[in-house]
């Protein structure tokens, strides 16, 4: 499996997933000063699939910042080696979803028998008729410290993009001169799509911005109460968005064109930062290796 369709299927799954766990909660993250508590206006009718929902929900947020310097991190291995086998690929994914996941039902499993007293301290002012109202010491808790572990992740992840982007100026700088046209255009594509990926941390990071002038009263909790949610949703489609800036030169390649037979035959002549022409072929072949 090629590398660029390995990372491309591992990351839909988990941002098909979110997009599907956050229409379900449909939720907003709100702090009056006193309390942090979420209002979801979605289909989940009990407080045990609305909590256990938004739990995996920033599970997958969490999983989000991690794959992205997984990424980053592959992204110079190829550069500098080779292409990772599935296996490595599939091992990283499992590493990386594992930790978030477990903490996830840590919460969830520890505090099972106080789900029941969230409506007692829910502040009904932010809600409407069918709303469901989330509150109390356990929300408050888990929000601080998800607050802290994402803001953390996001800082980290930062610091990946600029050691990514650095890499590939870098690469690029001393390489030019016997790079072809073709290797040129991809790794500009790569670094636009490392910019707009950027957005993630930067957005996840307002995020909490947001909830921290909320909180103490720098900003008009009522009136902006959607703030921190709308910046929180809009990282599940950077990803996806990024892939459409990249991939373009790629598509015939990675969607399985040209014909198997010609695929086998470039696959055995490939080498690294090398072009391969195929008689005399439209189809334009990219080596793997710049993935």
């Amino acid at each position: 499996m090629k590398p660029c369709v390995t990372i491309i299927v591992i990351k839909s799954i988990t941002d098909i997933l979110a997009a599907v766990l956050n229409y379900i909660v449909s939720e907003r993250i709100v702090s009056t000063g006193r309390i942090i508590f979420i209002v979801s206006e979605g289909p989940c009718h009990s407080y045990l699939i609305c909590f256990l929902s938004h739990l995996f929900l920033l599970s997958l947020l969490q999983q989000n910042l991690i794959w992205l310097m997984c990424s980053y991190t592959f992204r110079y291995y190829i550069l500098h080696f080779h292409d990772p086998t599935l296996s490595t690929f599939l091992t990283t994914a499992i590493l990386a979803y594992f930790p978030s996941l477990f903490h996830c039902l840590f919460w969830f499993a520890t505090y099972y028998e106080s789900l029941q007293s969230f409506e007692q301290y829910a502040p009904h002012m932010f809600s409407k008729l069918g709303d469901l109202v989330m509150a109390g010491s356990l929300v408050h808790i888990f929000s601080l410290v998800t607050a802290v572990v994402l803001i953390a992740l996001s800082v980290i992840a930062l610091g990946f993009y600029f050691w990514i982007w650095f890499t590939l100026y870098k690469y690029l700088k001393e390489n030019t001169s016997r790079l072809s046209k073709t290797l040129i255009t991809l790794n500009t594509q790569l670094v636009k799509a490392i910019h707009f990926q950027s957005l993630i941390p930067i957005f996840t990071i307002l995020s909490f911005v947001a909830l921290y002038l909320m909180h103490y009263s720098y900003i008009d909790p009522y009136r902006l109460q959607m703030l921190p949610s709308i910046f929180l949703s809009s990282t599940l489609s950077i990803f996806p968005m990024s892939y459409i800036i990249f991939m373009p030169p790629y598509f015939n390649f990675c969607l399985g064109q040209p014909k198997k037979k010609i695929a086998q035959m470039v696959k055995s002549k490939l080498k690294l930062n090398s072009a391969v022409d195929i008689a005399h072929s439209s189809t334009v072949v990219y080596p793997l290796s710049t993935f």
